[in-house]
């Protein structure tokens, strides 16, 4: 009796142990991109950004994705993975590669774009079907404390005039002065000395007073340094470094008045900084050949995040 009750409920068994019937999603894959928003920089650096979808493709695909912006042609940005991009069968991410074009306006970290998906006929869109991306510098710096953004950011300069240490207090004897500093816009860690309204002097260097006697003045000058201080981390995530002056000579006009024409100094050096004072220590090496002065002169300068 028991062994007919067993052959009786063996089927029933055998069917219980017996794993369930999957039934496919039907519906189509969900794509879109893993991030929305991001940046390029303008030093050259490949981005990539990577698209994902839920299923794996069965087949080669194709997915078509467009630009969107003022300043995203091929003179401001290089798509390296043009659209159409070919999905391999058996996948479900790809990642398509930008970067900017060598040379690019610098303006343009005033702009940027968008990269949109199309739709297709082997997905469907997300709302994640656009990226997002602005230009930017990558500075590893902590710049704003020296040039703080905005129109017109001052930075406090005290100098010796001349190789003696520079003078404590915040008066003339100790070279008290200010330009409008700003983050460099093509190299990362460098700052620049100039007025952003073309035509318009800053007393960079305190060059105004230094040439006061060589028909100089506020209003004639045209001081221009859009490349002055390189900031340089000892190590990555440094709080402290080494400051290189850039080697270059700048121009300075003086009254028209005069009569007299331009004439160009030569600047190279070297200094600290430090992110916790907030100082930066520059000893500027200046050629005035053009004046009549055969030996180079060294000023030495800082320049403060506080104003003293």
């Amino acid at each position: 009796m028991k062994i007919r009750l067993l052959l009786l409920l063996l089927p029933l068994l055998i069917a219980g142990c017996q794993p369930e019937a999957i039934t496919p999603n039907p519906a189509a894959t969900l794509l879109g991109f893993g991030d929305t928003e991001g940046t390029v920089n303008v030093t050259g650096e490949t981005r990539e950004v990577t698209i994902f979808w839920t299923k794996a493709t069965t087949a080669t695909e194709q997915l078509i994705f467009t630009l969107i912006g003022d300043q995203v042609g091929p003179d401001e940005l290089e798509v390296l993975t043009p659209s159409p991009l070919t999905v391999p069968a058996g996948t479900t991410e790809i990642s398509l590669q930008v970067r900017a074009a060598p040379g690019s306006d610098p303006e343009q970290l005033e702009a940027g774009g968008k990269i949109v998906l199309s739709s297709g006929d082997w997905f469907r869109l997300s709302d994640r079907d656009t990226f997002t991306f602005g230009f930017s510098v990558p500075h590893t710096v902590r710049l704003d404390l020296w040039a703080s953004g905005g129109a017109f950011p001052k930075l406090w300069g005290y100098t010796s005039f001349n190789a003696d240490p520079i003078p404590d207090g915040a008066g003339l004897a100790a070279g008290r002065h200010f330009c409008f500093s700003h983050k460099s816009r093509t190299e990362p860690n460098v700052i620049g000395l100039y007025n952003t309204s073309p035509g318009r002097n800053t007393n960079a260097l305190n060059l105004i007073r230094i040439y006061a006697d060589f028909e100089v003045s506020t209003g004639s000058a045209n001081i221009r340094i859009p490349s002055m201080f390189r900031l340089i981390p000892t190590q990555e995530g440094a709080t402290s470094g080494i400051v290189e002056v850039i080697d270059q000579r700048i121009t300075i006009v003086r009254r028209s008045s005069s009569g007299l024409p331009p004439f160009t100094v030569g600047l190279s050096g070297s200094g600290t900084y430090n992110e916790l004072t907030g100082i930066l220590l520059a000893n500027i090496i200046f050629d005035e050949s053009e004046l009549g002065f055969p030996a180079p002169i060294l000023r030495r300068y800082s320049y403060e995040a506080q104003e003293r």
